[in-house]
């Protein structure tokens, strides 16, 4: 298992695999199996483990994942956000709503956590 998954598994679900909910299709109603973890801005930039925090990270089906690839980062973020809060799981939204350039910046000051 990937590094990002077992941090997205382990904060939102204990680490349970039975059932991980798409993120995209929950906060647009439906119930559907998540078989991805998207990094919420994408790592297409050489990616960075800076996103591999439960802030940047959401579960999502491969359709979803496809449509997530062609949206900006702040509207990814607000999706992940809804599905926080819809099931009343806390993140940092502050910290959800960041760029990489943004949490590097943080990171290097040390309130970032790896």
């Amino acid at each position: 298992m990937k590094k990002h998954t077992a941090v997205y598994l382990d904060y939102f679900y204990n680490g349970d695999t039975t059932f991980v909910l798409c993120e995209k299709c929950f906060v647009e109603g439906r119930e559907v199996q998540a078989n991805d973890t998207h990094h919420v801005g994408g790592r297409r930039s050489g990616g960075s483990k800076l996103l591999d925090i439960p802030e940047k990270l959401m579960a999502v089906c491969r359709a979803c994942h496809d449509k997530l690839e062609n949206m900006g980062f702040e509207e990814q973020a607000a999706i992940h956000i809804s599905f926080c809060n819809k099931n009343n799981i806390e993140i940092d939204e502050d910290l959800c709503m960041k760029s990489l350039f943004e949490l590097t910046l943080i990171h290097k000051n040390g309130n970032v956590r790896l």
